[in-house]
């Protein structure tokens, strides 16, 4: 599933899924690259300190990958993590922690509806810039209780479809 493009930068050929019972630790410095048709599915804990950043990105400008689904049971802590061009990501899981990262270049797909789509608990986003993406930054269903603590985030210019989202649109 993984080429290794030099000692910092990794090409995702294919769909990835990480078993509920595996982690993935990502705590240096790489761009990891993401074919069009790709998509990844986090299934177990995935955790990113990278000392700078992490970028995830589209192999292809302009051709966004299939985005990200973390799973109902999934632990995900994410700091200094930049998504770029892809379709999204679906959080399942109520164990989100995104800090001191970037979403942007989002595009919809079959799965999502936003930038960062929620549908359980209380996600703590925090020093998050949400910019450049196709509908709302964050969103869950009108009838999901996602209950996000949102604090020091940026939200530029998303919506760019002009379907009439706000930035941020939560159900009740």
């Amino acid at each position: 599933v993984f080429t290794a493009t030099s000692d910092t930068s990794y090409l995702q050929n294919a769909d990835f899924t990480l078993a509920a019972t595996d982690t993935l630790l990502i705590n240096e410095d790489v761009t990891w690259a993401v074919a069009a048709s790709a998509s990844i599915d986090i299934e177990g804990a995935f955790i990113t300190n990278p000392s700078e950043q992490l970028v995830i990105t589209s192999a292809v400008a302009g051709q966004p990958h299939q985005g990200f689904r973390f799973e109902e049971n999934s632990s995900v802590h994410l700091q200094h993590t930049s998504f770029l061009e892809g379709g999204g990501i679906k959080c399942l899981t109520a164990d989100l922690i995104l800090s001191h990262s970037t979403i942007s270049d989002q595009v919809t797909n079959a799965t999502t509806g936003a930038a960062l789509e929620l549908f359980e608990g209380k996600a703590i986003i925090d020093h998050v810039v949400f910019q450049n993406n196709e509908m709302s930054a964050i969103s869950s269903g009108a009838n999901i209780a996602a209950a996000p603590q949102i604090s020091y985030c940026s939200f530029l210019y998303n919506d760019y479809a002009n379907q009439n989202r706000p930035q941020i649109n939560l159900g009740p």
